[in-house]
């Protein structure tokens, strides 16, 4: 089946499929890349000096604009991607291209070899448009420890992002593009997705490579994608993963679901979500009840082995030059530093025990709330980052700890600010979870 269509389906049952529109617009000769990236570059640029959501903006060159115009215009075989510009947070290595991770360190990197997910985009006919603020050194949620400043939040600019991707969830709250890159490591997609109101999902690990990504803690690290929608996701998605048809995933799952569901009642976001409960069992999907107590215990596990890895990658540069790390990431990394071989052993013999009871939960996906509350102001966070951390993180662990995919969609507001729901699946039945996920935004009247 060719691309257009393809994209005349999706487009025919999907009212929110923005990054679908805009490739079929570039295919039909409705709209050559060359205009769309002088737009978006335009309101890239007003964006970040209100939001801060950019470290580098890269223009791409004429020669290069004036190819994929010729690409458009003579009706050739053109990527998933044509013309769309794409921007990547700045943990994801792009060559000839400043690549600062947020921090003074880095302040003058720049790559000699593209990430992989860079070079799949640009073999997708993608055009890389700018390099994304973060957390400094993707070691944090709020993205108010960055050497270049925060990011802020696009409901409210005295508000936090969200991070580490904050960025890339920004730019595309905002619409300056329709979708972006970023990396879940312990819950960089999904926090900032929730607190700035788009999609965020996060794959199954080691479905996309990480080769070129600066490291957190490998055995988490994960590269994802922010949308405005569920299929956009999926369509996104597919650039990179084979196994996900945006198609099939348009479709929604059908029939009854079971869907277990994990959360507290002490937070606004909290009790928001259990007055969504009765309005998801009203619409087909039956509700299990599960233990948070599972939950605690993930986190406690999780933030072992997230730590020794952290620590561990940052051992000796981190002894010659402590000052120049943010207090909350060089707090992070002491923490890290004092724990014990034998416990970070410990915590990878439990994963493999406990994701075999994950396994045979008998439900088709479980449900959270993504974070426990709204985007608080800057200037809470601030001294206080890992008080912050430990509460926005409450839900986050569990996907990747187990290598699950995870997804976060807009489910309502709170005092004006968005808030996200979390849906996880189980490992590498990432196209189930995104249909799960589509026909929860479908009930929820997105």
């Amino acid at each position: 089946m060719s691309l257009d269509i393809i994209l005349d389906k999706l487009l025919t049952d999907n009212r929110n499929a923005e990054l679908i529109e805009q490739v079929h617009e570039i295919i039909r000769g409705n709209l050559l890349p060359s205009e769309l990236i002088s737009s978006t570059l335009e309101k890239i640029r007003i964006e970040n000096e209100r939001f801060n959501s950019y470290i580098t903006i890269v223009p791409p060159s004429e020669e290069h604009l004036r190819l994929i115009d010729k690409i458009v215009r003579n009706n050739m075989k053109v990527g998933k991607l044509i013309g769309i510009p794409i921007p990547v947070k700045d943990n994801i290595y792009t060559k000839n291209i400043l690549t600062t991770v947020a921090s003074k360190i880095y302040k003058n990197f720049i790559p000699s070899f593209d990430a992989d997910v860079v070079v799949e985009i640009k073999n997708s006919d993608g055009i890389i448009i700018g390099k994304t603020n973060l957390h400094a050194l993707a070691g944090g949620v709020s993205n108010v420890s960055s050497d270049f400043g925060p990011v802020r939040n696009p409901h409210d600019p005295n508000k936090i992002s969200g991070g580490s991707s904050g960025g890339s969830a920004v730019t595309v709250a905002v619409g300056s593009v329709k979708a972006s890159i970023g990396t879940d490591t312990f819950g960089s997609i999904r926090v900032p997705a929730s607190l700035c109101g788009v999609v965020g999902y996060k794959p199954s690990y080691g479905l996309i490579s990480t080769k070129g990504l600066y490291p957190t803690a490998w055995s988490f690290d994960t590269i994802g994608f922010l949308t405005r929608s569920v299929v956009d996701s999926a369509y996104f998605a597919s650039v990179f993963i084979e196994s996900i048809d945006p198609l099939e995933v348009s479709k929604g799952l059908e029939g009854r679901l079971r869907l277990g569901y994990i959360a507290d009642e002490q937070f606004d976001v909290e009790k928001e979500f259990f007055k969504l409960l009765p309005f998801l069992e009203s619409n087909g999907i039956d509700l299990v009840k599960l233990n948070i107590d599972f939950i605690r215990k993930i986190t406690e596990i999780a933030r072992v082995i997230r730590l020794s890895e952290s620590a561990s990658f940052h051992h000796d540069q981190f002894k010659e030059r402590e000052s120049d790390y943010p207090n909350d990431i060089a707090e992070l990394i002491r923490i890290g530093l004092k724990i014990p071989a034998y416990e970070y052993i410990n915590a990878l013999k439990l994963r493999e025990t406990m994701l075999i009871d994950f396994l045979r939960l008998n439900v088709d996906a479980i449900i959270t709330p993504t974070t426990p509350i709204v985007a608080p102001e800057i200037s809470e966070v601030k001294n206080k980052e890992l008080e912050y951390r430990n509460l926005l993180t409450k839900y986050i662990a569990l996907p990747n700890f187990f290598g699950a995919p995870a997804i976060s969609i807009p489910a309502g507001k709170v005092s004006s600010l968005p808030w996200g729901l979390q849906i996880i699946g189980k490992p590498k039945e990432d196209e189930k979870l995104l249909k799960i996920a589509k026909r929860i935004e479908g009930i929820l009247g997105r």
